[in-house]
């Protein structure tokens, strides 16, 4: 009943966990007809402790939910649990089937519990509030007999904590890495951060572990683009080519042509103006739209090989190779 040797309950931790995710997703949806969802969690309340660690992992099912968010065959199977006329409970057993399609890993446990929020709120929507206790009742029921045991057999919700005095350079996440997640647990397949991509792309990028002597583990090339006044450089009409591309509607590419077009530009210093400039290429400063329409108008540079990956965020860019045969 709990993880070995830290006194928590997986069982709990998990159920608890399921609540807090479907709370946080309702919190902006105003319905009066929800039915208050403690009750049905009273007899498994979490310890302080335990509670600490729902939070922490509730941030990170919202990182994890956030890459699926925009997922048309998630959305699609999501509507239609709260379409259908017949046995909901069959229809969300089959969206859940479906996220462990792949198999059981820790992303797609989160992946199911962001979708079951996603499912309370639709529901909220769909005039079915009622329905939000029973999403939880049939994600908890899930989670008991499909997930929990497995949940067990790779130690449990909270199998290793490291304490850190102080938030750690990429190069000490890297040592933690290394010798507290590796050489424990072996190589992850993904990790979910709240910092930016260089961040993580630099903690990846030379992992070693000591085991008898220093294994190298994978080593590469890591090559950080910073482009001078990349949002200048953007060209419109090419910026329209790209978004029509992507299949953006014909009247919204226009609206945003005009929007990019003609600008006037003046520089004030005191009570000194200089005169007017027009400009055509380029989006504006401290627009919110330019690091959307400037990730737009790049989207497709991509890797060409597979041994290569570009992790992007607006102008920001990292480029990661990896060496094989000390071939660079």
């Amino acid at each position: 009943m709990a993880c070995q040797g830290n006194g928590m309950s997986d069982e709990r931790i998990g159920e608890a966990l399921i609540k807090e995710v479907i709370k946080e997703e309702l919190k902006d949806v105003s319905s009066d007809n929800v039915q208050a969802l403690t009750p049905l969690v009273e007899e498994g309340k979490t310890e302080v402790q335990e509670q600490k660690v729902v939070t922490q992992l509730g941030k990170m099912i919202r990182i994890i939910g956030d890459r699926v968010k925009d997922d048309k065959e998630f959305q699609d199977a999501i509507d239609a649990v709260a379409c259908c006329s017949g046995c909901k409970w069959d229809r969300f057993k089959d969206v859940a089937d479906k996220v462990f399609e792949p198999g059981i890993t820790w992303e797609r446990i989160a992946v199911l519990f962001y979708v079951a929020g996603k499912l309370a709120v639709r529901m909220v929507e769909a005039h079915l509030p009622q329905s939000v206790r029973d999403i939880l009742m049939w994600t908890m029921d899930f989670f008991r007999n499909n997930l929990l045991g497995w949940i067990r057999d790779h130690g449990g919700w909270v199998p290793h904590f490291v304490a850190l005095p102080k938030l750690p350079s990429a190069r000490e996440m890297d040592d933690l890495l290394t010798n507290h997640v590796v050489r424990l647990h072996k190589i992850p397949l993904d990790i979910v951060s709240d910092r930016g991509p260089q961040f993580v792309s630099q903690t990846w990028l030379n992992r070693s572990f000591p085991d008898s002597g220093r294994a190298v583990l994978c080593a590469g090339a890591l090559l950080v683009i910073d482009y001078s006044s990349a949002f200048n450089t953007s060209v419109p009409s090419k910026l329209i080519a790209n978004l029509r591309g992507l299949g953006l509607n014909t009247t919204l590419c226009d609206w945003i042509l005009i929007f990019l077009m003609g600008r006037s530009q003046a520089v004030r210093m005191g009570i000194t103006t200089s005169s007017t400039l027009t400009l055509n290429t380029g989006t504006p400063q401290a627009c919110v739209l330019s690091p959307l329409l400037y990730s737009l108008f790049t989207h497709d540079c991509v890797a060409t090989n597979s041994s290569n990956t570009i992790i992007k965020f607006a102008d920001d860019t990292t480029v990661i190779g990896l060496i094989t045969g000390d071939d660079e």
